[in-house]
């Protein structure tokens, strides 16, 4: 077995396992920030000794690719050791790379509304997941209000479909505004205040009923991170 991490807060943990029966290449990217620095242990299967790592919460924020294919998001890691002595020592300094990464986050307070509205402009994008691509794109429509336009044109080899949503910043909830993970995909998730329908939708050009909550589709959980923050500031009231 052959192992390596990225020394950084945001890591990658590779480890390639080679047997009689098959080959195996995984790769495991995440954020220290997003692990329970609680809910380290170290155990053993078969003849092998490892250190779990889980995220905070189990919520799937870590990217597992194995074979070159992308998997599901996944909320635990692990590290594999020699002895038990390189596992307390592995969890000791999982735990202090947490404590250093959480001190070390990026902070929000200093950007303006429209210094957060042209970083999220930029942030949302095309974003591809094996075959289906996301091609999205936010634009302000009218600044007195605020309103926005989100687009989203999801194509793949058998289909493609445009949905627009127009809808004024402040009228988004900013404690709704949240990342999670389905299978493969990361995703924003934010919703109106009192979730009134209030967000005008069309699909293919075709006004719909109007809707409370909208999904963004997310390159990364950094990326995600990125766009809650920078949603955040230019909703609060």
């Amino acid at each position: 077995m052959v192992q390596s991490i990225k020394d950084d807060c945001v890591t990658e943990f590779s480890f390639k396992m080679t047997s009689s029966k098959n080959d195996e290449d995984h790769l495991y990217v995440f954020n220290f920030i997003d692990i329970n620095s609680d809910n380290i242990e170290y155990n053993s299967q078969k003849d092998l000794l490892f250190v779990s790592i889980n995220t905070s919460q189990k919520s799937k924020y870590i990217r597992h690719v194995e074979n070159g294919v992308l998997q599901n998001y996944t909320d635990e890691v692990r590290l594999y050791v020699n002895s038990v002595e390189e596992a307390m020592l592995t969890k000791e300094a999982i735990q202090t790379i947490i404590k250093d990464c959480k001190s070390a986050l990026k902070a929000y307070d200093t950007i303006s509304e429209e210094q957060g509205l042209e970083q999220l402009i930029d942030a949302i994008g095309i974003v591809k997941i094996n075959d289906d691509n996301y091609e999205q794109s936010l634009e302000l429509l009218d600044e007195a209000s605020r309103t926005v336009r989100f687009t989203d044109i999801f194509s793949n080899l058998k289909k493609s479909e445009e949905e627009v949503f127009e809808y004024g910043l402040k009228d988004i909830n900013f404690k709704s505004i949240l990342m999670k993970t389905s299978g493969k995909n990361v995703l924003v998730e934010l919703s109106t205040k009192y979730f009134e329908k209030i967000i005008k939708t069309y699909e293919d050009g075709e006004i719909k009923s109007y809707s409370n909550k909208i999904s963004i589709q997310a390159s990364s959980i950094e990326n995600a991170r990125e766009i809650v923050n920078l949603f955040k500031i230019i909703t609060k009231d």
